[in-house]
């Protein structure tokens, strides 16, 4: 078995090379899970379930924020940088990220004035809870920070810088915010709420800050010493890239309700230390989606590569290949789950324990999302953009119904449930449409090794 997976490797120089730069991005991105397991243990054990829920909260909503600041032109630039790069075009490169900048910041300092002026209403309206005002202003305020961090970072991976990019997004910011929360619980041992979040805001001020500076090495620190952002006399050109990016909006604004929906429902209609119990089992069985998230960093750009040489075989036996790697490299998460998941949520404190259900039937459906495959982003890389879209609006509508009727009688369970089924729904649909309308088929089931 070994000889013929020797022989595999070295007839095939794409998948050795899949394998070697999927597993680098895969050991970062686990360093930074693991140390995000470290942050939710933290907050457990220093301040309760009840903090932990409105730190989910919190985190809930800067993710809304800043879908909504980023106006799409994080994906925009990825896709810029990476031509211009490739042009040896340094210039546009510049002159890109400058009008980004430039509509990141305006957009930013709208959100965050929306959001601390109406976090009294909509910590009543939405929440139910008046007592989260403060904690949301601490949101707004963190607006442009994280707005500034997301687009530095897409520059990184725009030129190359796959492993800067992955610390910055996935390691740092988990690494920051333990040590972060470690210091800060020795000033407030108690009554802090809000530490949690801060501790989790202040090393993406540090991830904006610094990640510019690498990206400004790494391009050309000539020019970018000489950066001045032009503000006026350029209206065009920003037209011309808000009419690129507002799909990518909306499309980012719908997987968001995907990911989001159930904990701001959940803190809607329950308590928080019901949102802090369906929080840990989310983030444990995140645990099993690094190695999907690891080799889609890597794979994303050569399935648009084989779709513009309409060599569908290719990009059939790349994705085919995708699918294995992160079906077999998540395997082992998914067996000590099922096996064990009394005693994993027991370490983060005996309340956890009862949200044993809940964590089973959210693995089952990361289950059936590995095992599907990146069919996401195959839709988004070969022009099917609008059926990705279409497939996701109704998969987050399910999502709201079904939490809307099941979390008032089962809490995070019925949270859960909702998830499972509309999880279950997305995955499904995107593989039978890619089946009927490109002819292709990459979930776990239809690879074979040889």
């Amino acid at each position: 078995m070994w000889v013929k997976i020797k022989e595999k490797l070295r007839g095939d120089v794409e998948l050795t090379e899949l394998i070697i730069n999927s597993g680098a991005a895969f050991g970062i991105k686990l360093m930074g899970v693991l140390f995000s397991y470290v942050f939710t243990f933290l907050v457990a054990r220093f301040y309760g379930a009840n903090a932990l829920g409105i730190f989910s909260i919190c985190l809930s909503s800067i993710n809304i924020a800043t879908i909504v600041s980023k106006l799409g032109l994080n994906t925009i630039l990825l896709r810029l940088t990476a031509k211009y790069k490739a042009l040896a075009q340094n210039h546009n490169i510049i002159e890109t990220y400058q009008r980004v900048f430039a509509l990141i910041s305006f957009s930013s300092l709208m959100v965050t004035l929306i959001v601390c002026v109406y976090s009294d209403r909509i910590a009543i309206r939405v929440f139910d809870k008046p007592y989260l005002s403060e904690s949301l202003k601490l949101v707004g305020l963190s607006v442009f920070p994280f707005t500034w961090m997301y687009i530095n970072i897409e520059g990184l991976r725009g030129i190359k810088r796959v492993y800067l990019f992955s610390f910055f997004e996935s390691l740092w910011p988990q690494l920051g915010a333990t040590i972060t929360l470690v210091l800060l619980f020795w000033f407030y041992p108690s009554n802090g709420e809000n530490v949690p979040y801060l501790a989790y805001s202040i090393p993406a001020t540090i991830a904006a800050v610094s990640s510019f500076m690498v990206l400004n090495n790494n391009i050309s620190v000539a020019s970018f010493s000489r950066l001045t952002l032009k503000w006026f006399g350029q209206g065009s050109k920003f037209k011309s890239l808000l009419k690129s990016s507002m799909p990518l909006l909306l499309a980012s604004s719908l997987q968001l309700v995907m990911n989001t929906t159930d904990t701001l429902m959940l803190g809607a209609m329950q308590s928080d230390s019901e949102v802090g119990i369906f929080n840990v089992c989310v983030k444990i069985t995140n645990i099993t989606t690094i190695g999907l998230l690891a080799v889609n960093s890597i794979v994303a750009p050569k399935f648009a590569e084989e779709w513009g040489r309409n060599n569908l075989v290719g990009l059939q036996k790349v994705a085919r290949q995708a699918t294995a790697l992160t079906f077999w490299s998540s395997l082992p998460f998914f067996v000590g789950i099922f096996l064990v998941p009394e005693f994993i949520l027991n370490l983060f404190g005996q309340e956890f324990i009862e949200g044993k259900a809940a964590i089973l039937i959210i693995a089952l459906g990361q289950c059936v999302n590995i095992g599907c495959g990146s069919v996401g982003y195959i839709l988004q890389m070969t022009e099917h953009e609008n059926a990705f879209k279409n497939i996701i609006l109704i998969s987050g509508i399910l999502n709201v119904i079904l939490n809307f009727f099941l979390i008032p009688s089962y809490s995070y369970f019925g949270a859960a449930l909702a998830s499972l089924v509309a999880t279950c729904f997305w995955n499904i649909a995107m593989s039978f449409y890619l089946k009927n309308k490109l002819g292709i088929s990459v979930s776990i089931i239809s690879y074979k090794f040889d």
